[in-house]
């Protein structure tokens, strides 16, 4: 059985008072208009995190390419990817360092 590789992908939002709920359905929603049903179906893309103005999703590492695709094409929430890293752990330490 192969072992399931998530990757975690910071995103800037530009948005003030996003809930997780409506991200989460907002992102479903584009990838569903993106790739369809039957192709979103096999796609993991769950938000683990949203604070300030920072949201963290995590998906497949085979469908990261994907997911920052068709969040790209989203308008209302704006979403703009900032970094991807394998742990959420060392993805918060590179926003922190980021950040002024």
């Amino acid at each position: 059985m192969e072992m399931v590789r998530y990757r975690y992908i910071a995103f800037r939002c530009y948005q003030n008072a996003l809930d997780i709920r409506d991200l989460q359905s907002a992102i479903r929603q584009k990838l569903i208009e993106c790739y369809g049903l039957f192709g979103s179906s096999s796609m993991y893309a769950k938000v683990v995190s949203v604070r300030k103005d920072i949201a963290v999703i995590r998906v497949y590492h085979k469908d990261v390419k994907k997911v920052i695709a068709a969040t790209a094409t989203m308008v209302q929430p704006r979403l703009v990817p900032i970094k991807v890293s394998g742990t959420i752990r060392k993805l918060n330490k590179k926003i922190n360092s980021a950040e002024p």
